[in-house]
């Protein structure tokens, strides 16, 4: 992610050599697809001094789908959440112009699709 960021900043008019560092707050998350079963069952019970009682039986059973593919028994994967980004900082030497500088802000804010507290953008130190 930060690479694909870093080759798209370093496209901005001015922007010269950058680096980008992205911190994940999560990891990728994925569910896999489970064939589900629910049933109830309730019994009427009555004994001798004529008292009744009722009793209640959940269950729930859950499998796994698996695909067989090249005699290999692999999950189906219903979804996957990318991972939530916590924070950009992005580097570059044309930083120091301000025009430049909001330029790179408002184009990582975009590409990754967060906040604008999330991303800082600093001019790089000269002839590094």
């Amino acid at each position: 992610m930060a690479n694909k960021l870093c080759e798209m900043l370093q496209q901005v008019e001015g922007a010269g050599n950058v680096k980008v560092t992205v911190r994940l707050d999560t990891s990728t998350e994925t569910q896999y697809a489970v064939n589900t079963s629910t049933g109830k069952k309730t019994t009427l019970e009555k004994d001798q001094a004529g008292g009744t009682r009722t009793l209640t039986e959940d269950t729930d059973t859950g499998q796994l789908v698996l695909v067989n593919r090249s005699g290999e028994q692999i999950p189906v994967l219903s979804r996957e959440i990318a991972p939530s980004v916590a924070g950009v900082l992005v580097v570059a030497e044309g930083a120091a112009n301000p025009r430049v500088k909001a330029e790179l802000f408002r184009a990582t804010q975009v590409a990754l699709g967060i906040e604008p507290h999330k991303v800082i953008v600093m001019p790089r130190k000269g002839g590094e």
